[in-house]
């Protein structure tokens, strides 16, 4: 026998808060005096939530959801001018002497909260390293041109790699 797996092709975990209309009929309800579990029981919802709406109502009269997925702060917002400021000096900082600098301002955070903030505040965004490498690239082609050949020769000559004929 196949049994059945609860799939019911809703999002698990996250869900999304109930109507306000049914948290005003519940909020109603324990304010004509029955008991939070029998008020969740009747309507169906956890204990918990008619406490959580019963606690908002008398405050603030209203039984309206706070807004969900608030964003975080980042400990670097602080730091923000002085990283741009870095970044604009040294172009080719990494994360991690990045995390180095901001360990010696005080801010000991790892490389990853590092990288986050540079994305979130689309200072590196996912192009990024396409662009580093790019001007790596530009850049070793121009250093190159300043090398002389006979610099070339005593290297190669030097390493060993073969014999140079002049």
């Amino acid at each position: 026998m196949i049994q059945d797996a609860g799939w019911t092709g809703v999002r698990h975990g996250w869900s999304d808060p109930f109507s306000n209309d049914l948290r005003k009929r519940v909020v109603a309800t324990v304010l004509k005096g029955e008991s939070y579990p029998s008020a969740a029981l009747r309507f169906g919802v956890a204990v918990s939530s008619v406490v959580k709406w019963s606690q908002r109502y008398r405050p603030t009269g209203s039984v309206k959801p706070d807004k969900m997925g608030r964003q975080r702060k980042s400990v670097l917002d602080p730091h923000g001018d002085f990283i741009k400021e870095w970044i604009r000096q040294s172009p080719y900082l990494t994360l991690y002497a990045l995390k180095d600098k901001l360990a010696a301002r005080g801010a000991a955070v790892s490389h990853n909260a590092v990288r986050l903030s540079l994305r979130q505040n689309q200072v590196l965004d996912a192009r990024g390293s396409k662009r580093a490498i790019d001007d790596i690239s530009r850049h070793l082609g121009e250093l190159i041109q300043t090398i002389r050949p006979d610099e070339c020769k005593k290297c190669f000559a030097s390493a060993g790699y073969a014999s140079i004929k002049t």
